[in-house]
């Protein structure tokens, strides 16, 4: 089964929209983590959040497609802009854990900061 124009356009449009707030969510995670570094505690859970916000979102529209493959509304080719999407879906995913890794550290790294 071939899809039609509309329905590729829809994959497309939902391949966009995951990259779009993957890479959203990619650079407040890094943006969390600079202001980590530079002791900024509130300002790294600000945007530590707004990251898990748009994360979600982009985890929204992977559900949305996955739903329509499950109930056979899919072919099983692959669309490139789709894999394009879950590689950005991929690296947010990396750099959040990057973040719970290394957000303790950089915390005591900055209390011994202090007491020298």
């Amino acid at each position: 089964m071939k899809r039609n124009q509309m329905e590729q356009q829809q994959i497309q449009d939902i391949s966009f929209q995951m990259v779009l707030h993957a890479g959203n969510a990619k650079q407040l995670f890094i943006e969390s983590l600079r202001e980590m570094i530079l002791g900024n505690e509130d300002a790294a859970a600000a945007k530590y959040e707004e990251g898990i916000v748009a994360l979600t979102k982009a985890h929204e529209y992977e559900a949305a497609y996955m739903a329509r493959y499950a109930r056979g509304e899919e072919d099983q080719n692959v669309d490139i802009f789709l894999v394009h999407a879950n590689d950005h879906l991929a690296m947010a995913l990396t750099m959040q854990d990057i973040c719970n890794e290394f957000k303790p550290l950089i915390r005591t790294i900055n209390q011994l900061k202090q007491t020298k």
